[in-house]
This record gives C-alpha cells, structure tokens and sequence, in this order.
C-alpha cells in the first residue's frame, strides 16, 4: 500500500530534495554533472511551503510541494512574474504546485506500484490542501510533453510557452488552476471533472 503525508522532518525534507534531484537528472532537467540542488531546495523547509511524500515499504517514491506566495515569490516568477501579477492585484491566494517527482526506477521495479496511482495521490494531497487552506488558484510551470494531464485536470494557460534556464532551459508552459471554483462545484455536487472528482473522492 501507498501511503502519502505532509514530511515535517528535515531528514524527509532531504530525502525530497534527492529524490527531485535524481528525476531532474533523468529528465535532463539538471546536468548529469551537477551536484548542487539548491534550485531545488530553495523553497522546501520554508515557512511558506508545504511538501508531501508518497512512500512505500518505508522508501520515499513520490514527491510534491506547494509554495504560498509570500516576499519572496514563486520559483515562477523568473519566468512567469507579469502573467501571475493581475492575480496578486486582486488580492487573490496563490499557491505554485512544484518539484513534483516520481522514482520510476522503484515503479518499474515493484510491480505492485503504479505511476499514475502515485501521481494522483501525491495531486490529492496538495489539492486537498489547497481547498483546506483557503487557496484561491494555483499555478503550475509545465513542461509541454506534461501539459495534456495538467488540461485533463481543468487547468487554464496563462502565459505562452518560454525556456526555463533554472532547469537546462527545459521548456515551460503556465496554467493556472480555480480552487475557487472546484469548491463551490463540491459543496454543490456539481463537480463533472472525473479526474478532479478521483482525486478528490
């Protein structure tokens, strides 16, 4: 079994870091030669983030984070910074949902895990949060070969397709996702997105 769950030690929050690290490098995302990982823990342990893992068998498979915006921004924001301001301008609650990885070395080897069970689980957690606390929308910086799952879950793009030099120049695409919204369609029970209502069930 699958378990997921908020990592409030800094041993988990280490783990977190490497696991990214180890996905990033497989997706070319960090160069094969790098060592440093503060790009990708610049914003975990912060007051402002929340991490979750999913794990199995007492192994960490599964990583994702939510950073609140806060005076020192979004790792977005190097990119994305005028396509989020008319969202701050409103006073509205945001929230970046990054640093999502998952091992699929330990996917392909225990054949009793699943990916896509993984990756929904580790949504549910952060999505849940999201509602839980008040978030308004949160963005996404997405890689485009990603973008159909992130369409799939009713996200809305806000910004056109740009390099992003933190990760080896990867491409990046921005969407933005209504909790706003998803809320009102739950406490009304008229939440038609299949997906949403998986994860949220």
């Amino acid at each position: 079994m699958i378990s997921f769950a908020k990592i409030q030690t800094e041993k988990g929050l280490q783990a977190a870091v490497e696991l990214v690290r180890k996905v990033y490098l497989a997706r070319g995302y960090l160069s094969s030669d790098s060592v440093k990982t503060d790009m990708i823990s610049k914003y975990l342990g912060k007051e402002q983030t929340v991490t979750f893992s999913a794990n199995r068998k007492g192994l960490m498979v599964g990583t994702i984070s939510v950073v609140a915006d806060s005076d020192a921004g979004f790792p977005m924001d190097d990119l994305y910074r005028q396509e989020i301001k008319s969202y701050r301008d409103q006073g509205a609650k945001l929230g970046e949902v990054c640093q999502f990885a998952v091992d699929k070395k330990s996917v392909e080897l225990d054949k009793s895990l699943d990916e896509k069970e993984v990756s929904l689980g580790l949504f549910s957690s952060v999505l849940n949060y999201g509602l839980a606390n008040q978030f308004h929308y949160f963005i996404f910086a997405v890689n485009p070969k990603h973008a159909p799952f992130y369409k799939v879950l009713g996200c809305e793009q806000i910004g056109e397709e740009k390099s992003y030099g933190s990760v080896n120049g990867a491409p990046a695409i921005p969407y933005i996702l209504d909790l706003n919204e998803i809320k009102t369609d739950v406490k009304n029970g008229t939440l038609k997105n299949m997906i949403l209502r998986k994860i949220l069930s």
